[in-house]
């Protein structure tokens, strides 16, 4: 019986055509469907008169340093090396809604890479920094005023006012700084008064 082991493979070789002369194996680079980022190279077998398989190439890409990727122009059938952000966290200036670069090339224009403020921030790009939205913040506490607002003017009653009971100066105070927010006639408190004890007596 004849040992084959260390007989040498048969190498495919490619016509002018792009089709292959005859069986053999190959060396070939794959890349990325989506992408066509470089992801790594294997030994295929090729049949004669065939293409490399999709989604790979014969043509051996160059050295893409950090920063970079190798990306397969797959029309003019060569590598080109392309500066990439892939996986990096990125905030679009526009609304502050963050996700995840997916394509090689330089950063979109209307993303940045600094987080935005928890709340009601927007880009400022004549400051090149995210500015919190003093009117947003403002409008928000408004809101939440209002809503606390009916709720303690409700247990305010449930409390004294259904027992002809005289409220307490607390109580009379916190419903003004409320109402103060409410309509806006205070716009220098970033939060909303604390609650009296007196609205939850024990």
């Amino acid at each position: 019986m004849t040992d084959d082991t260390n007989k040498p493979q048969p190498r495919a070789s490619f016509g002018d055509d792009g089709f292959t002369v005859n069986s053999g194996y190959i060396t070939l680079y794959a890349f990325d469907p989506y992408t066509s980022v470089y992801k790594g190279s294997w030994e295929g077998w090729v049949q004669i008169y065939s293409t490399e398989p999709a989604g790979s190439t014969r043509f051996a890409p160059p050295t893409a340093n950090d920063g970079q990727v190798a990306v397969f122009d797959n029309v003019n059938k060569k590598w080109n090396v392309l500066e990439s952000h892939i996986g990096q966290t990125v905030w679009r200036k526009a609304d502050a809604n963050a996700f995840q670069i997916s394509k090689p090339g330089p950063l979109p224009a209307d993303v940045v890479t600094v987080a935005p403020p928890a709340l009601y921030g927007h880009w400022d790009d004549s400051t090149q920094q995210w500015v919190v939205d003093k009117a947003a913040v403002a409008n928000a506490l408004k809101q939440q005023a209002l809503s606390v607002l009916s709720v303690a003017r409700m247990q305010i009653y449930n409390n004294y006012g259904i027992f002809n009971e005289d409220t307490p100066d607390d109580c009379v105070a916190y419903i003004r700084a409320l109402t103060a927010i409410a309509k806006g006639k205070d716009t220098t408190s970033t939060a909303l008064p604390e609650a009296p004890a007196d609205l939850n007596p024990s």
